[in-house]
């Protein structure tokens, strides 16, 4: 089995390139890209976070609101899915 080009494509199509895929940079891109808007688990893995729940926690601990809904997604298969959408509601400003 040959290694997906996944992380290639999106970096491609103007995604943020994590540096590495340790717990900071993560969350720093997370913070970066709910600031832009709501994003949903399959957009959020789309940037090289595969463990969304886990860094919307980080956050969370680091002072910043954000809300969670339920929503319905279909993924590249065309396969239904519940997942998280996320959306920043308040920014903790002395995070940084």
């Amino acid at each position: 089995m040959q290694p997906s080009n996944h992380n290639l494509e999106h970096a491609a199509a103007g995604r943020i390139a994590l540096p590495d895929s340790s717990t900071s940079p993560q969350v720093n891109t997370l913070l970066a890209l709910l600031q832009e808007g709501a994003m949903n688990t399959f957009d959020i893995r789309a940037h090289g976070i595969q463990h969304a729940a886990g860094r919307i926690a980080d956050l969370r601990i680091r002072g910043h609101q954000i809300k969670t809904q339920m929503v319905w997604a279909t993924d590249d298969l065309g396969l239904k899915h519940r997942i998280a959408q996320y959306h920043l509601v308040k920014e903790n400003t002395h995070d940084h």
